[in-house]
């Protein structure tokens, strides 16, 4: 088995995602690249991801151009278990960038690799900025298959939001999920400005706990997290989403694989900005 990791990375428009990838092939050397992408948003990112053949041709690294669908989760789970199957990625070296990769598929990889017992390493792109709106058109919020924990029949439900500045996901989250009690974490040093439309949404309801967390910590907020939420384990059925900065999703994922019985779920939108973020900041990595 070669020492070169297999590389797993997420198709985006982003110039972030072009720029954080031809970083990952300086820093990382893959021998293969699976890249996947989304259907509805294929004509979006084909620009970049012709980038990523030309890449990948130069440097002779061979690439796996991966589709995956908006509307099938069940079947790109499918897909996602075949490819890592087919990879063996047993006590393999696996790399994943998730910058700009989907929450649900953060989570899925994650799972598969743990389960193949894969040396598995993430790599997070930061920007530099984002836009005015990051997404809209909230759709229904779904557990993630393997990691939606154990419910506590007639138990009420304590929902953890890392919040980003979407207020209609956190809306739509709490309305379907309808927890008793809601505990919405925001990143530390976050835009005041965008932070007051979302505690202004929320202002009176003794339903909801706030919580202050750095998710770019060592830990990524899980330390703060868990202690926030171990009271409640035993009593309540707990479900995580994570909407605020995408390293935060290391953490639940961390806290899941601790506590089987919490539930991850993924809160999906229709409609992305094109210009939701500019410029390639620092590289944040870490060891699953």
């Amino acid at each position: 088995m070669s020492d070169c990791p297999l590389l797993i990375t997420f198709a985006s428009w982003e110039q972030r995602f072009l720029d954080g990838f031809k970083r990952d092939i300086d820093e990382w050397h893959p021998a293969k690249v699976i890249m996947y992408h989304l259907d509805e948003f294929a004509e979006m990112s084909a620009p970049n991801r012709a980038e990523v053949v030309a890449e990948c041709k130069a440097q002779g690294v061979v690439l796996i151009n991966a589709l995956l669908r908006v509307h099938d989760p069940a079947g790109n789970w499918k897909k996602l278990r075949d490819d890592m199957t087919a990879e063996a990625c047993t006590g393999r070296n696996a790399v994943v960038d998730f910058s700009t990769m989907p929450r649900e598929t953060i989570w899925t990889l994650f799972w598969l690799l743990d389960m193949l017992k894969a040396k598995t390493n993430y790599v997070y792109h930061r920007a530099i900025g984002y836009g005015e709106w990051l997404s809209r058109d909230p759709q229904r919020p779904r557990l993630v298959y393997k990691l939606s924990g154990l419910t506590k029949l007639s138990a009420r439900t304590v929902l953890v939001i890392i919040a980003g500045y979407d207020v209609d996901r956190i809306q739509q989250l709490v309305r379907f999920y309808d927890p008793e009690i809601t505990i919405i974490a925001q990143q530390e040093g976050s835009a005041s400005q965008r932070l007051k439309k979302l505690t202004d949404e929320f202002v009176g309801n003794s339903t909801i706990q706030w919580l202050k967390m750095d998710a770019f910590s060592p830990d990524h907020g899980e330390a703060v997290l868990l202690k926030q939420v171990k009271p409640y384990l035993d009593s309540h059925n707990i479900i995580m989403s994570s909407l605020g900065p995408k390293v935060s999703a290391v953490a639940l994922y961390r806290i899941q694989r601790e506590h089987r019985e919490v539930g991850l779920a993924y809160a999906p939108s229709r409609d992305f900005n094109k210009d939701y973020s500019s410029g390639i900041g620092e590289a944040i990595t870490g060891v699953l």
